[in-house]
């Protein structure tokens, strides 16, 4: 009987055999033999996880009496070595530009190299903290067969505007888009606009921020300096207008609003303001997020099988149930409701509630709460919610969020209260 080589059987055979494979053992094919190497090679950079979002619950301090969400901007737990493996994968990128066509999906967390790292020495010169990511500028605008992306920047001290200009257009072939966290805008919409719409099939926008701006070059520093309502813009492609407020992204949704006709997942997330006045929220603006929403979703009912709809409050709100001021002697007044919540029911149900679903298999609705024990979503409009989706679609609607979602545009002052010490966990 004769011998089989393993080395000697079908292309497709050993594809298969590779997806059942994890990273090492796909190194130690790829290190047998020339034959191997290029059989594997393309198994091994066809799913590209260099994230630290993506890892639920975490311990974020030494002492460990901190566990929050990975994706939090608190959370400086960096995975060990998880620097040095993005920085490997960018310089094999740029060395093996061939390799490039065989990533089909990417998970990436910008960390931006800093004082605080303990891998760098004391009195290295501040190009060093940059130089590493900026050459992924050239990496991620040559990936033409990503079809999943899932890109976060969680840090609220630094922000990838520091990092150069991205490229105008990003994963063209991307039919999967996940975005965390303060981005910046023109990163955001180089990706969103260089898809293709029609062939869109999961779109998650989770909390994405806008560091805002007051003109085409400068962030601005507070809400103070913003001007008045009737001045807020929303920004261009191109980034030229000025006025933008902090808080969450706007815009982003605009070019994809009735051209997504092959949508089957959204998910959106959201910080939620919990009390009126608020010197951290412009309304107009955090409105214009809702009004956005709403738009999108009439868009792409009919094609939609899952809807995640979700506020949520930061760290200081999570769990209180009214403001800690009462109205006495011209004082603020004491508000009925929670301004998110308000929102949510005043632009958001109308159009979750109007039918029109097609394809729903489930909706998935978290933030919208109470307050003074009267809850937002009550009975009847649960029943109302029920009747126009159908018998056939899961209904989840729960007045706590799944985690807390910070409202992170400008770091708030009390921010700088509490820095986590940074480390790297085994």
């Amino acid at each position: 009987m004769a011998t089989i080589q393993f080395s000697s059987i079908p292309t497709d055979v050993h594809y298969y055999i590779a997806g059942y494979l994890g990273v090492s053992s796909l190194l130690s094919l790829c290190r047998v033999c020339k034959s191997l190497n290029l059989n594997y090679t393309s198994a091994l950079y066809r799913h590209v996880d260099l994230s630290m979002h993506n890892r639920g619950l975490v311990l974020c301090n030494r002492s460990g009496d901190i566990i929050l969400h990975a994706d939090h901007p608190f959370c400086e737990n960096v995975p060990k070595r998880m620097r040095a493996r993005q920085e490997r994968f960018i310089q094999t990128m740029l060395s093996q530009p061939a390799y490039r066509l065989y990533v089909q999906s990417l998970a990436w967390t910008f960390l931006v190299l800093d004082q605080w790292d303990d891998d760098l020495p004391p009195d290295a010169p501040s190009e060093v903290y940059q130089a590493p990511l900026t050459e992924l500028w050239p990496v991620l605008q040559d990936l033409p067969n990503v079809l999943s992306v899932d890109v976060a920047h969680i840090d609220p001290y630094l922000n990838i505007y520091m990092l150069g200009s991205p490229p105008n257009a990003l994963f063209p072939s991307a039919t999967s888009v996940r975005l965390v966290g303060r981005l910046d805008y023109i990163f955001a919409i180089s990706i969103l606009r260089a898809v293709d719409p029609a062939r869109l099939v999961s779109l998650c926008l989770d909390n994405v921020q806008d560091e805002g701006q007051m003109n085409s070059k400068e962030p601005y520093k507070k809400i103070h300096d913003i001007c008045t309502a009737d001045q807020i813009e929303t920004r261009e492609a191109d980034g030229e207008r000025g006025c933008v407020v902090e808080g969450g992204m706007r815009g982003l949704l605009t070019h994809l609003t009735g051209r997504c006709t092959a949508l089957r997942e959204l998910v959106l997330r959201k910080a939620g303001q919990e009390r009126k006045p608020d010197s951290d929220w412009h309304e107009k603006a955090d409105e214009e997020v809702y009004e956005e929403w709403a738009l999108f979703i009439k868009s792409t009912k009919q094609t939609l099988q899952r809807l995640v709809l979700e506020q949520g409050l930061g760290s200081w709100g999570e769990g209180r149930q009214k403001p800690p001021w009462r109205s006495c002697r011209g004082g603020p007044p004491w508000q009925e409701a929670r301004p998110m919540d308000q929102r949510f029911m005043r632009i958001l149900f109308p159009v979750l509630a109007s039918g029109g679903w097609l394809c729903l298999e489930s909706m998935d609705i978290r933030g919208v709460g109470s307050w003074e024990g009267v809850p937002a979503m009550d009975e009847l409009k649960r029943a109302e919610l029920r009747m126009a989706i159908g018998d056939r679609a899961a209904l989840v609607v729960k007045e706590a969020a799944s985690k807390t979602l910070e409202h992170i545009g400008i770091v708030p002052v009390r921010w700088f209260a509490y820095i986590p010490t940074r480390y790297s966990e085994d």
